[in-house]
């Protein structure tokens, strides 16, 4: 579930070989080209990284606390510091530029997210939280809506939160046993139930297709 990464992946593989070739006295023109390209790729991802986090910072945060946001400033920090390095090597302004923007806007991030710093919980909650909720919102939830779910255990230090969304869909995630699960879940609006409620057994969808999508949701 959720941006994979692999634009920024792909983006940065591209900004290592425009240096490397740089490096190498390689042409001008190529490198250039390169890093525009490498740049484009990993500002896409940022956008849709933080797309992401619009929907999953859809949590039940207790007032006067806040969330700690994704690092989706990581990728465009460390290709803007490639782009410019290719610039500077083969003299392109052009690439300089797109390293440039890439470095600022890389910049605004970690800003950003010393001002948003939070502790709402330990970390793994949070991000079990955030999976949840962009999981409900794809499967129907509206913003702030609860969803229904149940807590099963696995073991004596973590358990599996089961979400159910409005379509029938469903979906799990490990979170930590006891009152972090329950955490968890309070964060993330699911209203835990028992595993036969009839609120998640009578719309909750079963079958292959229904076991295929729960393994690949969360």
């Amino acid at each position: 579930m959720g941006p994979d990464r692999s634009l920024s992946r792909l983006g940065l593989l591209l900004l290592v070989g425009a240096v490397s070739w740089a490096l190498a006295s390689g042409p001008g023109g190529a490198v250039t080209t390169l890093v525009c390209v490498g740049a484009v790729l990993v500002g896409a991802d940022a956008v849709l990284v933080r797309a992401e986090g619009s929907l999953a910072d859809d949590l039940a945060v207790p007032p006067g606390a806040r969330p700690p946001t994704a690092a989706w400033w990581l990728g465009p920090l460390a290709g803007g510091l490639l782009g410019v390095a290719g610039g500077v090597l083969v003299g392109s302004a052009v690439a300089l530029a797109a390293g440039t923007v890439l470095a600022v806007i890389g910049l605004g991030g970690v800003r950003a997210a010393r001002l948003r710093r939070g502790t709402v919980t330990d970390p793994a909650t949070v991000r079990a939280a955030r999976r949840v909720r962009v999981f409900a919102a794809e499967h129907g939830a509206g913003r702030g809506q609860e969803v229904d779910g149940y807590l099963v255990g696995l073991g004596d230090r973590w358990a599996r939160l089961v979400v159910v969304g409005p379509d029938g869909a469903w979906g799990d995630v490990v979170v930590p046993a006891g009152d972090g699960g329950r955490a968890a879940a309070a964060l993330a609006r699911v209203r835990l139930v028992e595993p036969d409620d009839r609120r998640v057994t009578t719309v909750m969808r079963t079958g292959f297709p229904a076991w295929r999508r729960m393994t690949a949701s969360l």
